[in-house]
């Protein structure tokens, strides 16, 4: 009987060991909010006000898997499948018809650093998030004029490299393979970013390079496969900080987004944003101005002011509103949300709440 008890035992502490080792964690985000906002009615050639429910505007909705095996030595296995969905009515979203559509990726850690294979975000996507006073959510977020990162912001089939930190420095590399039978440039993207957090500073420097891209000159479409557009090419480069001094943080951002056919350039814009966030209270005030400048299209630039204020009810759950307008020049037809005819501006508001687990 000793001897069985003392088997079981060491069997226990074995098992424990092992569970210890690997690991799944679930997660997720379920937001939700009613908003007032923009609908261009071809019809009447007008724009029209729509009050609506939207989904996952301060975060999009997911369900996500992730887990990490110790290999031993320092290193592990690591990998993310992230689903995403409309909260609104259940539907799948973001890339419908994919399993996984936000991330599918599996990995190594280690000394070395980071290497993922598979689908993930873009680096100088999270880099713009990094640096968003209203991370790339709700109606205040940059991606309104900052179109060709916003719209772009993960890609399939990409190999994903991230050293150590280094005294606060840090550098990615992302390569995606365009799997286009005989040429190995068709389709492809390569990006670099440097970033740098130490405190209460972060600053990102990135550049990323879309080739073969049909999309490049429809920035609001995003590019969930790249196709082949023969000599077309989309070049993105993107400055970032913040710096938060405890009663307010000051955030920046600047985006020279250029694109060509054969030669001719089609996309040429400069982006750039100011604001802050500014602990008030229970939450966090958040306000930023953006512009994009066109330096292709005459009266084509647009300016945009976001006021916002998100209120914790708990470390997982809180709510949040945003009001933004946008005021667009003749030819110009950028929308707060939603969308509006070429010079008219555009106001939207919205009060919602997001939950995390």
């Amino acid at each position: 009987m000793k001897k069985s008890l003392l088997a079981l035992a060491v069997f226990g502490a074995f098992a424990g060991a092992a569970s210890a080792q690997s690991s799944v964690t679930v997660y997720g985000i379920v937001d939700a909010n009613v908003a007032r906002t923009d609908s261009f009615d071809a019809a009447t050639n007008s724009t029209k006000k729509v009050t609506s429910m939207n989904n996952g505007e301060q975060s999009q909705s997911r369900i996500g898997f992730k887990g990490v095996e110790d290999l031993g030595n320092g290193l592990k296995a690591v990998f993310n499948l992230e689903n995403g969905f409309d909260l609104s009515n259940g539907a799948q979203g973001q890339a419908s018809g994919f399993a996984f559509s936000r991330l599918a990726w599996v990995g190594l850690e280690g000394n070395f650093g980071t290497v993922r294979l598979g689908r993930q975000d873009l680096p100088i996507y999270l880099a713009m998030d990094s640096v968003d006073p209203f991370s790339t959510g709700t109606l205040g977020d940059i991606g309104t004029l900052f179109p060709s990162l916003d719209a772009k912001p993960r890609y399939n089939n990409m190999l994903y490299y991230k050293t150590p930190t280094f005294s606060g420095l840090t550098a990615e590399v992302s390569y995606t393979f365009g799997e286009q039978a005989g040429d190995n440039t068709a389709g492809r993207s390569y990006g670099i970013v440097l970033g740098y957090e130490n405190g209460p500073l972060v600053a990102k420097l990135a550049y990323n390079r879309l080739d073969n891209d049909p999309n490049n000159l429809s920035p609001a479409v995003p590019v969930v496969t790249p196709t082949v557009n023969a000599d077309a090419k989309d070049k993105d480069t993107f400055a970032g900080i913040s710096y938060d001094f405890g009663v307010v943080k000051l955030h920046g951002a600047y985006l020279k987004a250029k694109a060509d056919v054969a030669g001719v350039t089609s996309v040429d814009t400069k982006s750039g944003m100011i604001g802050i966030s500014v602990p008030l209270g229970a939450g966090t005030f958040l306000a930023d101005y953006t512009m994009l400048k066109d330096d292709l299209v005459d009266n084509d630039d647009s300016k945009k002011l976001s006021l916002g204020y998100v209120y914790s009810l708990s470390k997982r759950t809180n709510l949040y509103t945003t009001v933004a307008r946008v005021t667009n020049d003749d030819n110009a037809g950028r929308a707060a949300y939603g969308t509006t005819k070429p010079g008219d501006n555009s106001t939207g508001y919205q009060v919602g709440i997001r939950h995390t687990f």
